[in-house]
């Protein structure tokens, strides 16, 4: 049975995102069976058309047997945060960290 699977852009010599010619096994970054979702992103990250391509692979051959489409852009869901926010004095002023990137 073939699946749904997701490998990301890249970027061509102008920025724009498109798919990738040599795409390895190991490049398929997500996977489903009629629909396949992207995870790991943080609340309000913006996601650019193309920055993700899915097409149909198939796990017997271990490759994608049809052309690349690319995913249009999003935003995350939810409002963006920076977590707790941590103060290291230095000599001149101050690093400010957070726990989230």
């Amino acid at each position: 049975m073939l699946k749904l699977a997701i490998v990301k852009g890249v970027k061509n010599e102008n920025g724009v995102f498109v798919a990738p010619t040599e795409i390895k096994p190991e490049d398929v970054l997500f996977k489903g069976e009629g629909e396949v979702n992207i995870t790991g992103l943080e609340s309000g990250d913006v996601v650019a058309d193309g920055e993700y391509f899915v097409g149909k692979f198939s796990d017997e051959a271990n490759k994608f047997t049809s052309p690349l489409a690319a995913v249009p852009g999003w935003t995350v869901e939810g409002e963006a945060s920076v977590g707790t926010v941590k103060v290291q004095a230095t000599d001149d002023g101050a690093s400010i960290t957070t726990d989230k990137e």
